[in-house]
């Protein structure tokens, strides 16, 4: 009958106790790195840190809706999207979209869309000028812009609706950024 075999011999100061897993995980990945990579997962796709939700700025009052969407957190160098919007109860002559500087401080404005009859800067606000707004009817304003890369923090400023030179609503809004 053959010798049963034999297994190796373990070198001098290996024993029984060096070889047997003593950890429900020995040999395998800890289950740390899966909860941070869960955790940093979750937070990006939550938009904290940027890319989120837009915020809705609104004021409704006689003259109509006013309202501008913004992004509520953003990365420096990103581009980022404005959306203005009236919904004019009342006609509006002609409707200026006045802009806080401090607003737009570190910003780069790559496009608006539609191009402003007219620009200028008066009374503390950059002023956007465009046409008549008929009773019921909607003007829709697109800003594309680019967060320079040095920006870090909180720009603040108010965005005013005029009827030519009579406001008809003030947003006051805040862009935060992160780097």
């Amino acid at each position: 009958m053959p010798a049963a075999p034999r297994s190796p011999a373990l070198p001098d100061g290996i024993g029984d106790e060096e070889i047997r897993p003593t950890r429900v995980f020995a040999g395998h990945a800890s289950p740390l790195s899966l909860i941070v990579l869960s955790i940093l997962l979750a937070t990006a796709l939550s938009g904290v840190l940027g890319g989120g939700p837009r915020t809705v700025y609104r004021e409704h009052n006689q003259a109509g809706d006013f309202t501008v969407l913004a992004p509520r957190v953003s990365r420096n160098g990103n581009i980022v999207e404005l959306r203005f919007q009236v919904d004019a109860r009342n006609a509006i002559e002609k409707l200026v979209i006045g802009v806080d500087p401090g607003l737009w401080r570190q910003i780069t404005t790559n496009s608006t869309m539609p191009q402003a009859a007219d620009e200028t800067f008066e009374e503390g606000l950059i002023r956007f000028s465009f046409g008549k707004v008929d009773a019921g009817a909607s003007f829709e304003l697109q800003v594309e812009q680019q967060i320079n890369p040095d920006l870090i923090g909180i720009n603040r400023g108010r965005i005013v609706f005029f009827d030519g030179r009579r406001a008809l609503a003030e947003l006051p809004m805040q862009l935060t950024v992160l780097p």
